[in-house]
């Protein structure tokens, strides 16, 4: 059951992630740099919004607060970057803020699937030792092998269900799937 349990907050966490995180499809403009984009489009078929950095580093703050959509500014925050929104209180508080937030959100959330993990892996072993030592071995080799083998099970298992979910990724129509 505590695998189970795991297995579902991790994938909850991972879920929240994805969605929180957001891809703004940067492009050089070169075909030579740039992926191709013809085999890439949404859930529903439309077309993918393609971040031109070359276009976006250009855009003026006026655009950026009256014009610009939330996916214009958003590729505009990713094309300059950490550093320059940082030191630029205006992009820090009001162009970039909503960008930087679903970011964060994202990667904590990604923080908190690994804490997830940890915190179910510690709780496990004390668990587990204590089992072994409820079956009173005959031996201090036999002690810790029984030790050993519920300690490698639990933890492979448990490692084995979190690189599960980060990379599966539901159809749509499956809970918390696309």
């Amino acid at each position: 059951t505590i695998v189970i349990i795991s297995f579902v907050l991790v994938y909850v966490a991972n879920v929240g992630a994805k969605k929180s995180t957001m891809s703004s499809n940067q492009l050089l403009g070169s075909e030579e740099c740039d992926p191709d984009l013809s085999r890439i489009a949404t859930s529903d078929g439309t077309e993918v919004y393609r971040c031109l950095v070359q276009n976006a580093t250009n855009w003026t703050r006026d655009f950026l607060t009256q014009n610009a959509s939330g996916i214009e500014k958003a590729c505009y925050c990713g094309s300059v970057g950490y550093g320059t929104i940082v030191q630029d209180p205006f992009l820090l508080n009001y162009v970039c803020k909503d960008w930087l937030l679903a970011i964060g959100t994202g990667i904590g959330l990604g923080v908190l699937a690994t804490s997830i993990v940890v915190v179910i892996n510690v709780v496990c072993k004390t668990v587990l030792l204590a089992l072994a030592e409820q079956e009173k071995p005959l031996s201090f080799s036999a002690l810790n092998a029984a030790k050993m083998v519920k300690i490698f099970a639990l933890q492979t298992l448990n490692t084995g269900f979190v690189i599960f979910c980060v990379n599966f990724s539901p159809p749509a129509g499956v809970p918390f799937g696309d």
